[in-house]
């Protein structure tokens, strides 16, 4: 027969097997040459997860799982296309949305919640010519607070995937593909700066050629044309100075 103290024992660490303090969040962004597109997200945790517990300690509602926030009025140019919350077994709980932009930069102007910039605000694509950098910079807490992240949300899990417009030139993430950069790690090290450079995910994508929509063909074959024709004025014109030109006497 186990004893009392064993029995308590393996109670705790069946408790500490399904604490909640172990998530999954997952994002997605794809925007084009003007900066414009949608973000996704994917949020998994345990229905009393370290979130609840966070929040006391950093004074942080996470949005993502708050559908009124998501709701909530938005800069224009900002369209939630999506928002559900799903209960799995085993006291999961999944959230999801999807959030539309005509530019990314529009994320820093949702000021009507300061979680939701602290999140996606700090977000931004400088226009060069035909190159597009992308940076996301992750607001750290205080080390106290990190260090408090990291004994709570052990084995938690984020991955953050960036689709550009372009072939990805350079970037301090792993490339996937040809124009897809991701960043992922434990929740801790995004928060403590280890992931991606001090804090910064960053990537520089090049703008493939514009196609050619005929304009330039036929500016080509225009061109010929008034040469052809300028060559053949020039001749007729020598002809006739040729034939009217003075006789021997």
């Amino acid at each position: 027969m186990r004893s009392p103290r064993i029995l308590q024992l393996l109670s705790i660490c069946g408790l500490l097997a399904v604490l909640p303090g172990c998530f999954n969040y997952d994002e997605y962004v794809e925007f084009d040459e003007n900066c414009a597109g949608h973000l996704e997200y994917r949020f998994e945790r345990g229905t009393q997860g370290f979130l609840t517990k966070m929040a006391s300690e950093w004074d942080f509602d996470n949005p993502v799982e708050d559908e009124a926030k998501m709701k909530s009025e938005k800069p224009k140019g900002l369209k939630l296309e999506k928002y559900s919350k799903e209960d799995k077994e085993g006291g999961r709980t999944v959230f999801e949305g999807k959030v539309s932009f005509d530019d990314i930069g529009k994320f820093a102007q949702w000021d009507k919640h300061k979680e939701i910039v602290r999140i996606w605000g700090h977000t931004t694509v400088t226009k060069s010519d035909d190159i597009r950098i992308f940076e996301r910079k992750i607001i750290a807490p205080e080390k106290a607070q990190i260090d408090g992240a990291r004994e709570k949300t052990m084995n938690s899990k984020v991955v953050l995937k960036v689709k550009g417009p372009g072939k990805v030139l350079e970037t301090n993430g792993k490339q996937e593909g040809e124009n897809t950069v991701v960043w992922e790690g434990e929740f801790a090290d995004f928060i403590s700066g280890k992931v991606g450079e001090n804090g910064t995910l960053r990537a520089r994508f090049q703008l493939p050629p514009k196609p050619d929509d005929g304009r330039m063909t036929n500016a080509i074959i225009l061109g010929a044309v008034l040469l052809v024709v300028v060559i053949g004025v020039v001749i007729v014109l020598s002809r006739k100075k040729a034939a009217t030109g003075p006789k021997d006497v």
